[in-house]
């Protein structure tokens, strides 16, 4: 895929139990013809892509085409593949590495409902989601995108649970 570049972002000292870490990815030489395999390490990532980029994701059986997603903790053997899709030779956007405990104050979620799928962000966050995504798309700099999601992640810790009625997975196989 190229050479990805990464800065990492530390959360506010109040959202550091419940999210490790920010993660800014950048690669300007992007492969479009490989796919490439994620591994979460037993955390739960989301992923938002910038710049009208999307992934497929691709368990040997079902492909989805995804932009904003969640991607749980799975096997090690597990087949789950992305494919970076964009017009430009271009992989960019940042990723959020939650805690278990993350998972369940922020999402209002337990970690194993991720367990061996990727899930649509919208599914998650619905209209809150795609305003953070908007927001974030309109920063200027990487300590505004930071800003942000501290924000952002501090109002649904002040908030109630998330209620969700039900998460569409795309299975890992």
């Amino acid at each position: 895929m190229g050479e990805m570049k990464t800065i990492v972002l530390e959360p506010q000292t109040e959202l550091i139990p419940y999210i490790e870490k920010y993660v800014d990815f950048n690669n300007e030489n992007l492969r479009k013809d490989a796919y490439h395999q994620i591994i979460c390490k037993g955390k739960l990532e989301l992923f938002i892509c910038f710049d009208d980029i999307y992934v497929s994701a691709n368990n040997g059986a079902r492909e989805s085409i995804l932009s904003n997603f969640f991607v749980g903790i799975s096997k090690l053997n597990n087949s789950l593949k992305i494919k970076p899709l964009s017009e430009r030779d271009c992989f960019k956007g940042i990723s959020i590495t939650f805690s278990t405990e993350g998972v369940h104050r922020l999402l209002g979620l337990q970690l194993k409902s991720f367990a061996n799928s990727v899930v649509c962000m919208d599914t998650i966050l619905g209209k809150i989601g795609k305003q953070l995504v908007e927001s974030i798309l309109k920063a200027t700099c990487l300590k505004e995108r930071g800003n942000i999601l501290n924000q952002f992640f501090i109002m649904l810790l002040d908030k109630k649970k998330i209620s969700i009625t039900t998460i569409q997975k795309f299975p890992i196989r």
